[in-house]
């Protein structure tokens, strides 16, 4: 179901006609609002509503094989399709199948069968397929939206970290772009390999155009050089290379993305994708600018903002890469739900997770080098009891307990009776084995 704001860039309004004419496809909706109890009571109203507008029996309908060509991949795949509603038949048989399929289905829905040719039939089910289609997805809605017994929270209230929301989409960018470029120079379609044989000499040449790229002028420069490599990998038995997993910090991959458009001259040399790419990130980039935006709150013109540039983007990266390229967190920019988030929760730099993360990497570091990781000396095989302690140092550190702890003993001790500080070394009470408190 089209929501308001993309009604106003449909294919008949001068917008959505500028927008098929540059892009060559019509402008989608697919944003999606969180279920409240408001938005179900409205899906079931407007399924109930087209149910009788249209005279739709679903019990019946529940048994048509035929299908729409939007729930198909692609129009060839449609017109192939036997029981596709743009099915174009070939043979005699299969033009005479089809015409009994579709006189099947006209009586299914009560369509008159005369004085009507197979085109006219064609229209009058399309047209049924398109409302009952809609229902489906408005049942399913509702089923999906009504909210669950023993539910803990609604998924208004999973606040996402807009900065690790942020990195792992720069990722998914940058890995999108390095397998096109690559497939691209194994192809021989870029430049730099026009008239080279050997696949190995081809991706050697593109791998180093990238690294040479990214260390000397993006994550360092020509006096103080980075050492990022291209992560690539190769199955046994491939006689080519693909792309692994590429890693960075948020703050490196935004540098990145603010000099992506010289990496995607490297990698795209298609006239068409090439601007889209340069166009649909450049949308991104200015949205991701707004969303991060500190400590005060949104105005209502920058939440509309920040949702135009991300449709913008959407539109632009599903015509890239369709499925592929949509990852949960994109989809949360496409779908709206993060709008949302910032209309309900204010400004999203307070929630961010960085702080975890941090400490999460803290700790992974203090496991690998300051652990025996179960070994140790004393029997002691626990791989929590270290960590636990270098957690009640940091506390006592943060909340300047710090004096207490290294010069009166007595503080530590639950009775209050002072440590012998006289006594011998076998005779001193074990500290580390008294609780912090």
């Amino acid at each position: 179901m089209t929501c308001g704001e993309c009604k106003k860039k449909g294919p008949n309004t001068e917008f959505g006609q500028k927008w098929k004419a540059d892009y060559g496809v019509e402008w989608q909706c697919y944003h999606h609002v969180f279920a409240n109890n408001t938005y179900v009571e409205k899906c079931k109203e407007s399924m109930e509503e087209m149910i009788v507008e249209h005279k739709v029996e679903l019990e019946k309908v529940e048994k048509s094989k035929l299908k729409l060509a939007g729930s198909i991949a692609t129009q060839q795949e449609a017109s192939a399709d036997p029981n596709s509603i743009e099915y174009s038949p070939v043979t005699v048989g299969e033009a005479a199948g089809f015409s009994a399929l579709l006189e099947k289905e006209c009586l299914m829905r009560g369509i008159s069968l005369f004085d009507v040719d197979e085109d006219e039939r064609r229209n009058e089910l399309r047209n049924h397929l398109s409302v009952e289609n809609e229902i489906r997805n408005l049942q399913k809605d509702v089923e999906h939206l009504e909210e669950k017994d023993g539910s803990l929270y609604s998924a208004k209230c999973a606040i996402p970290c807009i900065l690790h929301m942020e990195n792992r989409s720069n990722l998914k960018a940058m890995t999108m772009l390095f397998i096109d470029g690559l497939s691209n120079a194994q192809g021989a379609m870029l430049p730099d390999t026009f008239g080279i044989v050997s696949m190995e000499k081809k991706e050697t040449i593109f791998i180093g155009t990238i690294e040479e790229v990214m260390n000397s002028s993006i994550l360092g420069d020509e006096f103080n050089r980075a050492f990022w490599r291209l992560p690539i990998e190769k199955e046994q038995g491939s006689a080519t290379r693909k792309i692994g997993i590429v890693s960075l910090s948020n703050g490196r991959s935004r540098k990145v993305l603010n000099h992506f458009n010289d990496i995607i001259d490297l990698c795209i040399v298609d006239s068409e994708k090439n601007p889209m790419w340069k166009k649909a990130w450049g949308h991104y980039r200015t949205a991701m600018e707004i969303l991060r935006k500190k400590g005060v709150k949104y105005t209502t013109e920058e939440e509309d903002a920040f949702q135009n540039e991300i449709d913008m983007f959407f539109q632009l990266w599903v015509n890239l890469h369709q499925h592929e390229g949509v990852t949960n967190y994109i989809h949360m920019l496409g779908a709206g739900h993060v709008k949302e988030y910032m209309r309900e929760w204010g400004n999203l730099n307070k929630f961010s997770q960085q702080g975890w993360e941090s400490l999460n990497a803290l700790i992974k570091a203090f496991f690998f080098r300051r652990t025996n990781r179960g070994g140790g000396n004393q029997n002691e095989k626990s791989k929590l009891v270290p960590i636990a302690k270098l957690l009640q140092r940091r506390l006592m550190w943060l909340c300047d307990l710090t004096g207490d702890m290294f010069t009166d003993y007595a503080s530590l001790t639950d009775d209050d009776v002072p440590i012998d500080t006289t006594a011998t070394t076998t005779e001193l009470i074990d500290t580390d084995s008294r609780d912090i408190h």
